[in-house]
């Protein structure tokens, strides 16, 4: 009876699992957004400030290859041949002789092309060519044009398809030889102000007297007191879809800001026609970038 009374008794309570302590999720530290800071300077800004020294004017509308941009402008007045270009035309050529002889006696070379020029698209205007219908000259008119001093007209009428024409090369004035020096140095000036302003950033200077040194430096005092002298503007890379730039421009700086790190900026001015882009990349708007 003892036996069976132990059989039967109470089981044992069974032991409890062991608990392991579960390991800590790995978290990452934030890190502050990338911004990208960028300065754009344009073409025609530095065209109207560029500063124009007389003798760095003269050595460069003196020179050959520039004679395009100094010569002045093209004008004409055509005789028609009503034949075309197999019709000896003695008729048409003796009436542009005739003119030829007028000028030479002193008469307006505008008023009489308004009165007797057979070219309806620039008689209005004294027969005078856009510098466009100047690229398209036929090639008499512009051997003969390219042959003239300025001041001066053809000694004889110049044969055609059209007919006669009395070609004359005006001589370019002051104000616009200034012009053409200006927008033909412009790009090389922007470019340098650009590379400039690069080398103070990578210096670490502060962008806004680093845009107020280069400035200085390249286009002088008077650029440095413009209020459209170019300025800083940041940006976080994840919203440089915003960014308002030509889609060039755009493109380089979305594409120096996918891999860009703090500190990092752009090996050389981006060049977009008339547009030059700096940039450098920060970790928080108040790294400096300003």
């Amino acid at each position: 009876m003892a036996l069976l009374a132990g059989c039967g008794g109470a089981a044992p309570p069974a032991s409890s699992p062991t608990k392991h302590p579960q390991p800590a999720e790995a978290t990452t530290p934030e890190t502050p957004p990338l911004v990208v800071e960028y300065v754009v300077i344009h073409r025609r800004w530095v065209e109207r400030l560029l500063p124009i020294a007389p003798a760095d004017l003269k050595t460069w509308s003196d020179a050959p290859e520039n004679a395009a941009a100094t010569n002045g402008s093209f004008h004409h007045i055509l005789v028609k041949v009503p034949g075309g270009e197999k019709d000896p035309g003695l008729a048409a050529k003796k009436k542009a002789q005739g003119i030829i002889a007028r000028l030479d006696k002193g008469e307006d070379f505008a008023k009489l092309a308004r009165q007797l020029s057979d070219d309806a698209s620039t008689r209005d205007s004294g027969g005078e060519y856009t510098p466009e219908q100047v690229k398209e000259l036929p090639p008499a008119l512009s051997a003969a044009f390219a042959a003239l001093e300025p001041g001066k007209t053809t000694a004889q009428p110049v044969r055609t398809k059209d007919g006669f024409h009395v070609v004359r090369k005006d001589r370019a004035s002051d104000d616009e030889i200034e012009r053409a020096y200006r927008k033909a140095k412009a790009p090389e000036v922007a470019k340098k102000l650009g590379e400039d302003l690069l080398v103070r950033l990578n210096g670490g200077t502060p962008s806004r007297p680093a845009i107020a040194e280069a400035v200085e430096a390249v286009l002088g005092e008077r650029g440095v007191n413009d209020a459209d002298r170019p300025k800083a503007h940041v940006v976080d890379r994840d919203r440089l879809a915003q960014v308002r730039l030509s889609a060039a421009a755009k493109a380089a700086l979305e594409t120096f800001a996918r891999s860009a790190r703090p500190g990092d900026q752009l090996p050389s001015p981006a060049v977009d026609g008339d547009t030059i882009l700096v940039a450098r990349a920060a970790l928080a708007l108040g790294d400096g970038a300003r």
